[in-house]
């Protein structure tokens, strides 16, 4: 069976045909039906490049799936109430229509505490059970990973701000209007101030103190843009999409300083004198001091820790222009790692790795002296797939960030704490996961009952705590990756021909993308050590992402993992065929409406 809009139909759903002949007859396309379960609901497969065409089937999709009692793709927190949750109530003094529950019988610091570290370019199999090349790199992050709860199927955003806006909004960036790339140094532009943040959820319904400390990159034109505007109380870190590691220089521009301390009265330049500090050091001790220094007696903390490692982790003005030195890691180690790994960008790559790696070993040692390791959930991701042109490498998965191929989006992602049962400890997940839903399974985790009060702040994402706790099957079962749109010069007609998307069910794949040699392909050693040791080439640059011929793909990600065999076909009596007409290119027209209903 294939899933159309949420719902499972059988071969030769009178229903679902009764969409595909209103969708055809509206197009005037001519449709195909056999009774063969082999080649059922089969239609003409044409790509509609009218932008009124589309908005129809839209339309149209959206009154057959209500008709029909569909549910949409977009999900608040399950609805499964859990006894320790906060509930709200009907107040709503929020300026964001958030309603500010009053508390119950326990007190608000009985919460747990959560920390969520995301790494910057961490690729696929760095940590866990297959990073056999960076197991002795990252000891401690891999030893976290193996006693908690994996999500095998985790995947996030190919580019850094599209993926840190769905992780703190828990909605898709079609959504949010920020599926296009970056928000790059000079833009007048970031996450719509009408958002609704976990850091404001967890402010309002928990009482937290939220701290973030490292990359925003959402943002930072007008102050409402900033963090301390956004539901935390207390920020360190820099605003932009990258920053030199030692002297906190902007590299576009580098002439200016970008590191910025703010809290809920006043924001300014950082100017202490540990601004040079290599900067895992410097948020790490900033993070282990916020540690330290919490009254947990009065509310419990949520720590947002967007480290810059491990992008491009080499770059900076002279004199820290080569990188992290062997000091920082001992003589002997660096000796070893510089023969074990080819290439200078790698063997930085793997340095920081390292560094972060100790960081957080020494972060946990914190949260014991505290007394509050036993009550904490730590969640570990990384925003979007490895650079090689960085040092990044996949674990052999295609592309790289970037690229809407599983080398860009699927990465690894864990939650470690004491507080998970027994059963689950040291478990692998299989569910199929997207960022966005981090935001209401965090929520559940911690006892918190959140549903957005306005429809224009509806979640994308869906809470998998109950499937992680084996009381229910996971609640994914389809993920858009993302969609590209480009019109055409009149700015009206929609150019689907030179637009790209992914999406997938829970077993395929469909690609519509650009092919580019190196970033679309599988990791060519030669091809990229050819300038690895010089630190000046071959910066991280996405450019690539969105060169080359556009092609479409489908996968059998079960029985292909490495997408190495495309299975896409316009042949009608192909089984294939009906998987990309019936299922996932249905969905994308739905997602396609959904995007354009909910910006307008």
């Amino acid at each position: 069976m294939y899933s159309t809009f949420g719902k499972e139909v059988k071969p030769n759903d009178p229903e679902a045909n009764g969409f595909a002949e209103e969708v055809n007859s509206l197009l005037g396309h001519e449709d195909t039906y056999v009774d063969d379960p082999k080649s059922q609901r089969k239609v003409t497969y044409r790509m509609m490049y009218s932008f009124t065409g589309l908005m129809v089937i839209g339309m149209l999709a959206i009154y057959w799936a209500v008709s029909h009692q569909y549910t949409s793709t977009s999900s608040s927190v399950s609805t499964v109430k859990k006894s320790h949750k906060t509930k709200k109530t009907t107040s709503s003094s929020h300026k964001k229509l958030i309603d500010k529950p009053q508390k119950t019988g326990a007190a608000s610091a009985d919460h747990p505490n959560v920390v969520f570290v995301l790494i910057d370019d961490l690729g696929y199999d760095s940590i866990g059970y297959n990073a056999t090349e960076l197991a002795d790199v990252v000891p401690h992050m891999t030893t976290l990973y193996k006693t908690g709860v994996t999500f095998e199927k985790y995947y996030t955003q190919e580019v850094c701000t599209p993926a840190r806006a769905a992780l703190l909004t828990g909605r898709m960036p079609i959504s949010l209007g920020m599926q296009y790339g970056l928000v790059s140094e000079m833009v007048e532009w970031g996450l719509n101030t009408s958002e609704i943040t976990i850091a404001e959820v967890l402010k309002d319904y928990g009482e937290y103190t939220n701290v973030a400390i490292g990359k925003w990159h959402l943002g930072h034109w007008q102050p409402q843009y900033l963090p301390t505007a956004r539901g935390f109380d207390e920020y360190l870190g820099y605003t932009s999409g990258e920053d030199y590691y030692w002297s906190k220089r902007c590299p576009v521009y580098p002439q200016y300083t970008d590191l910025l301390y703010s809290d809920s009265s006043c924001y300014h330049v950082y100017n202490l004198t540990d601004l040079e500090d290599y900067s895992t050091f410097m948020f790490g001790d900033k993070a282990k001091s916020v540690v330290s220094s919490h009254d947990f007696d009065s509310t419990p903390l949520f720590m947002y820790l967007p480290f810059q490692a491990a992008h491009d982790p080499y770059h900076d003005v002279d004199p820290s222009n080569n990188g992290v030195p062997p000091s920082y890691v001992g003589e002997e180690l660096y000796n070893r790692l510089a023969i074990r790994f080819d290439g200078a960008k790698r063997l930085q790559h793997v340095l920081s790795l390292y560094l972060l790696d100790q960081f957080v070993n020494e972060l946990i040692e914190e949260f014991k002296s505290v007394g509050q390791y036993d009550n904490t959930y730590f969640f570990f991701a990384s925003d979007n797939g490895g650079c090689y042109k960085g040092g990044g490498r996949n674990g052999g998965l295609r592309g790289c960030k970037g690229t809407l191929f599983e080398g860009g989006t699927h990465v690894d992602a864990f939650v470690h704490s004491p507080l998970l049962p027994s059963s689950v400890q040291g478990s692998r997940y299989y569910g199929l996961t997207h960022v966005t839903d981090m935001f209401p399974t965090i929520l559940d985790f911690i006892g918190i009952d959140y549903t957005p009060t306005s429809s224009a702040n509806s979640l994308d994402g869906y809470s998998h705590y109950d499937a992680i706790m084996g009381t229910s099957d996971s609640p994914r079962t389809q993920m858009l990756y993302n969609m590209w749109f480009k019109y055409n010069s009149d700015d009206i007609d929609y150019d689907m021909a030179n637009s790209s998307f992914a999406i997938r069910n829970e077993r395929y794949k469909l690609l519509h993308v650009h092919q580019y040699n190196t970033v679309s392909e599988w990791y060519d050693e030669d091809e990229v050590l050819n300038d690895d040791d010089d630190f000046s080439l071959m910066k991280c640059d996405q450019s690539e992402a969105i060169s080359g011929n556009m092609t479409y793909f489908l996968f059998d990600l079960d029985n292909d993992q490495y997408e190495t065999r495309n299975l896409y076909t316009t042949d009608t009596s192909s089984e294939y065929y009906s998987i990309i007409v019936s299922d996932l290119y249905f969905s994308i027209m739905f997602c396609f409406e959904h995007c354009f209903y909910r910006l307008s």
